[in-house]
């Protein structure tokens, strides 16, 4: 066999024990591949850009899920403006230190900042959202609370009663929510048919944010509540919301943060 086909055949091999180990554990982490296959990390890279690129993973910063259990695919569909969501997320990520305690809220926006919590330390994160609590549950310097409540099937969120008692009775440094319209009658609105557990969310904290993409300022308005204009300490949206949109918002005393 010549070289090349040695190498090819190697590659298969460690590609079959790390799609093996994603069945059984779901996720795997870069250290974890490079053990697994004696290969070393930056090796262990490339063998799972590889895969990703065969579509028979999902690569993730660390590591990578199986495809099963991408929760974009096969939960919350395709993410809308998700490059905005992305980009917002990041700005949210550095607004998080070692030892926050902080909650997080249900829907497209929150997914992808949970998503940037892969290098967290020593943080708790109390949410109402499955899928929130999924894509943490790999990160073992994370101390997750996934509150209780009737399933939403649309976004994953835990609402109702039971979810909302526990953020009525929880203090947490900083609470992060999503909005689906942005109203200056009625200020940050959702389409949730219960709304009242995404307020008591970001109630729950010393700081709350909400974030938000820039389209949420020209659709609506929802009819149901998520937060008043005097509520959130901030708003982190994407660098396209118009100039009159983030002076408004802080002529309410929302601090604008741009992605």
């Amino acid at each position: 066999m010549s070289n090349m086909g040695k190498a090819t055949a190697f590659s298969e091999e460690r590609a079959k024990k790390i799609l093996a180990y994603l069945e059984a554990n779901h996720r795997i982490t870069v250290e974890k591949a490079a053990d697994l296959c004696g290969i070393s990390n930056s090796t262990a890279r490339i063998q799972l850009n590889n895969l990703d690129k065969k579509r028979l993973l999902t690569r993730t910063r660390g590591g990578a899920i199986s495809r099963e259990a991408d929760t974009s695919a096969t939960a919350v569909g395709t993410i809308k403006n998700l490059k905005m969501k992305e980009a917002i997320a990041i700005a949210a990520r550095k607004t998080i230190q070692e030892d926050d305690i902080i909650a997080i809220g249900g829907g497209t926006t929150t997914l992808c900042l949970a998503r940037k919590l892969v290098d967290a330390k020593n943080i708790v994160v109390i949410t109402n959202s499955i899928y929130v609590a999924y894509e943490l549950l790999g990160n073992r310097n994370i101390e997750i609370h996934l509150s209780g409540g009737v399933i939403r099937g649309q976004n994953g969120a835990c609402l109702g009663p039971k979810a909302e008692e526990m953020f009525n009775n929880i203090s947490v440094f900083k609470s992060y929510i999503g909005a689906d319209s942005i109203s200056r009658e009625k200020g940050f609105t959702t389409i949730n048919p219960d709304e009242r557990t995404e307020r008591a969310v970001l109630r729950s904290a010393q700081q709350k944010y909400i974030l938000c993409d820039s389209s949420k300022f020209s659709v609506g308005p929802f009819t149901e509540q998520a937060a008043s204009l005097d509520e959130p300490d901030y708003l982190i949206t994407d660098n396209n919301a118009r100039e009159e949109d983030k002076n408004f918002l802080v002529s309410c005393g929302i601090e604008v943060i741009l992605a």
